[in-house]
């Protein structure tokens, strides 16, 4: 569903078909230097001090519980069919009530690698009963040092098409890829969805496999990380309702 980056315990284990994740995070990682109050973090973590922004609020997640099983339906290494259920639950507390509520997350995927083709998807649902001392449908979190908003209670569909190509003689090896999500509010006067579509490269050189680029199109509506405009309640109450692009792309060099 999401990855965590928070200090705790966490146990796997594996067999042919199965797989366990286990782990127990006491607490987010903490806020690092920066402008912002509570969010100069790497990943996106419920944020406190978020009076800055409408309907902000200001909370923290406590005793995060999280698993993760998957089966694989057809074992292989090339051409394979894996089912993976998740779950996240945590505290959370409110600064200004003193009280705590409740975060309950689940996620259900199917993986399908058939040769050059591989498939996702995923369904999510995310609750967060709140104790703010208003608004309970909204919640403030933050990474790279900026807070926005989110819904507390939305359904999530992700779907990803992905192929690799055979570039022949050509050095670069090329994988390209599609995806599309879109999220559901349940509150009626947020915004219509959130949704995202990428379409997307992946390069490498074959010699060394060193030289990696990324190139990625985005095509969104109330997506908080395309267009301006939207990156504050975009995900939560909603931006313009407006389809908005982007184009983005990384090179690395890996020693």
């Amino acid at each position: 569903m999401e990855e965590v980056y928070n200090v705790g315990v966490s146990l796997e284990h594996k067999t042919n078909r199965w797989s366990f994740d286990l782990g127990f995070f006491p607490t987010t990682a903490p806020n690092a230097v920066g402008r912002s109050a509570d969010s100069a973090r790497y990943s996106v973590n419920i944020s406190g001090h978020g009076a800055s922004l409408p309907n902000g609020s200001n909370n923290d997640e406590r005793y995060m519980t999280v698993g993760r099983i998957g089966y694989q339906l057809q074992p292989g290494k090339e051409r394979n069919l894996t089912l993976t259920g998740s779950f996240w639950f945590s505290t959370i507390h409110n600064y200004s009530t003193h009280e705590d509520g409740q975060r309950r997350a689940f996620a259900l995927s199917l993986k399908r690698n058939s040769g050059a083709w591989r498939f996702k998807l995923m369904g999510v649902r995310q609750d967060m009963d709140l104790r703010n001392p208003g608004m309970n449908d909204i919640v403030t979190v933050g990474d790279y040092d900026s807070p926005y908003n989110i819904a507390t209670h939305a359904t999530i569909l992700f779907v990803e098409g992905a192929r690799t190509i055979d570039t022949g003689k050509f050095p670069l090896k090329l994988d390209l890829f599609a995806n599309y999500a879109n999220v559901w509010k349940d509150v009626s006067y947020h915004a219509p969805n959130t949704q995202r579509l990428s379409l997307g490269a992946f390069w490498s050189d074959k010699a060394t496999n060193r030289f990696r680029v990324w190139s990625e199109f985005y095509l969104s509506r109330n997506d908080p990380y395309i267009g301006a405009g939207q990156y504050t309640n975009g995900a939560a109450g909603g931006g313009d309702n407006r389809y908005k692009s982007s184009f983005l792309i990384i090179f690395g060099y890996y020693l």
